[in-house]
């Protein structure tokens, strides 16, 4: 278990105020259900390393979404969060299906706080345009 400070420190500090008021809403109302974070900053290497597997998965017809090239995706500048959510029946919202982010409205607590969300149909990706 991370904390929402512990979180912050990872993004960029342009974009901390915005993803606190996102995190601190859905500790507030969303009780019960539980965020999985999978990925805050990401090294320009690491980029390259999911933009490579991603391209083969595309390439063999597994469903994913579009791969950002390095140096191109918000997580490269700390701008970003990829993250999962299991609610209280035990569902999980996915990266693949945009249905229960926008039952749950976790989309619209990410725009009152100046957060977008799903970029190229990856629909754990949430990330701060200032």
């Amino acid at each position: 278990i991370v904390s929402i400070q512990e979180t912050l420190e990872l993004f960029n500090p342009a974009a901390q105020t915005a993803f606190r008021g996102f995190f601190e809403e859905l500790a507030r109302d969303y009780k019960g259900y539980t965020l999985y974070v999978n990925d805050v900053f990401r090294t320009f290497k690491e980029s390259q390393d999911i933009y490579d597997t991603q391209i083969k998965e595309l390439a063999e017809g597994i469903p994913t979404f579009e791969p950002a090239p390095p140096g191109t995706s918000d997580h490269n500048f700390g701008l970003a969060i990829d993250f999962n959510i299991k609610t209280p029946q035990n569902t999980f919202l996915t990266s693949l299906d945009p249905s229960g982010w926008r039952k749950h409205a976790i989309d619209k607590v990410a725009s009152n706080n100046g957060i977008e969300w799903g970029i190229a149909k990856d629909y754990v990706h949430f990330w701060y345009k200032g």
